[in-house]
């Protein structure tokens, strides 16, 4: 074997084992037209079903109750498409496939959405409880390392809608743009949720107004929108880049947690429409660049309403952050940095006033999450109130995963 061969392999292999998700042997190996919910109903846990290149429609997958999991996965990356339906289901993994359509609900656990491409101007992707009878038990829904580019509203006016449900994790997805006339969110909630977890490594990118004003019944195109109340909601490590609206609360009241993100290029970070609708919430640990304007708390003017939120270790450059409606010594801001004094809108303790260097040059310049790291020598390393750098110190991955084709043979020369 040559040995420039061997590390093409070595490498490929070990990629793959990188990824957030990764292919495995096929138990079994199925051509559109068969019946894909019997296959999964009858397949042992642990088990793989591949699926040969060609469109499967629509593939309800309802009432299969199951106890391990199985994994349905395109012989050829993306090449295997369908609208799959979940209903009170249990332990399916879908990957590596053109998805459009996709509904999770009725009390469905244990389902995964790993390394797909959701086809262009269509539907993205609801997880729905509401209307069924289903207990407030974690559902360990996960939607791992998918690409959502110029899809439609799948539920309201968010892409991926999440809808009274207890129990999803989004992370390493793609959220980006959407043509004219296909406008919406990039992720709407509605009704009573919990143990919603966005990030890491979510970018949400290129989500803006314009074309939600050209979009019949979807008036708001924001990255995150929250509808309905979610006391244990966390945004973690997401990169928003040229949104309009990082968040907006809209008739909702969430103590939200929103740390080690990215905000780039942004027209507004935060609108909260409820008086009161920001109590409790924790803004910590992020990192502003070029960002309009970062209301934290309500947005009515003159306003003094918010108690117990916390605002610590942010970067803010280029961007203005407008007094925060908190009522009298009731919030906490403190170790924020901010490139000029005028930029920081609120009182911060322990503030710092200055420009800080970045690994990857100018804010201007940088295009890798790794990038953003604060050098050794800069304003704000390692002088967060706990130890860690000021700003977001969450650094990767700098894209969503690449996404390789299974291997139909490994030989040996």
């Amino acid at each position: 074997m040559k040995v420039t061969y061997m590390k093409k392999l070595i490498f490929s292999l070990a990629l793959m084992a990188a990824s957030p998700w990764s292919f495995a042997a096929c138990d079994q190996t199925v051509n559109p037209g068969t019946n894909l919910a019997s296959a999964v109903s009858s397949a042992p846990n642990g088990s793989t079903i591949c699926l040969n290149s060609g469109d499967y429609g629509t593939v309800n997958f309802t009432n299969i109750s199951r106890t391990g999991l199985v994994t349905l996965q395109s012989t050829a990356a993306k090449g295997a498409s369908m609208s799959p339906k979940v209903s009170n289901s249990d332990f399916i993994r879908l990957q590596g496939m053109t998805l459009r359509d996709m509904q999770i609900s009725n009390c469905s656990t244990n389902i995964q959405v790993a390394g797909n491409a959701w086809a262009q101007n269509t539907s993205g992707i609801v997880v729905m409880d509401y209307g069924y009878n289903c207990s407030t038990a974690d559902k360990q829904i996960v939607i791992d390392g998918n690409t959502f580019v110029n899809t439609r509203p799948a539920w309201g006016e968010g892409k991926i809608g999440l809808v009274s449900v207890n129990g999803v994790t989004l992370k390493n997805n793609l959220i980006q743009g959407q043509s004219s006339g296909n406008g919406g969110d990039g992720i709407q909630t509605g009704g009573s949720l919990a143990n919603i977890t966005i990030g890491p490594g979510n970018i949400f990118r290129d989500i803006r107004q314009g074309p939600c004003d050209s979009s019949a019944g979807v008036p708001h195109c924001d990255a995150i929108q929250f509808v309905g109340n979610c006391p244990t909601c966390t945004i973690n490590g997401n990169w928003f880049d040229n949104v309009e609206v990082v968040l907006q609360h809209h008739d909702a009241n969430v103590p939200v947690v929103f740390t080690n993100n990215l905000v780039t290029n942004a027209v507004q970070m935060w609108a909260y429409s409820t008086p009161g609708s920001a109590n409790n919430s924790r803004i910590e640990h992020n990192t502003f660049y070029n960002l309009g304007l970062a209301v934290w708390g309500t947005t009515g003017s003159g306003v003094s309403d918010t108690t117990g939120l916390v605002g610590r270790n942010n970067i803010l450059i280029g961007s203005t952050a407008r007094p925060s409606t908190c009522s009298a010594g009731s919030c906490t801001f403190t170790h924020n940095l901010c490139q000029a004094a005028s930029q920081c809108g609120f009182t911060s303790s322990s503030a710092a006033v200055g420009t800080p260097i970045f690994a990857g040059g100018t804010p201007g310049s940088i295009t890798t999450w790794a990038g953003w790291q604060l050098s050794g020598s800069s304003l704000g390393y390692k002088g967060g109130s706990d130890g860690r750098d000021v700003g977001t110190n969450y650094y990767g991955p700098d894209a969503v995963a690449t996404t390789l084709a299974p291997p139909t043979s490994l030989r040996v020369n």
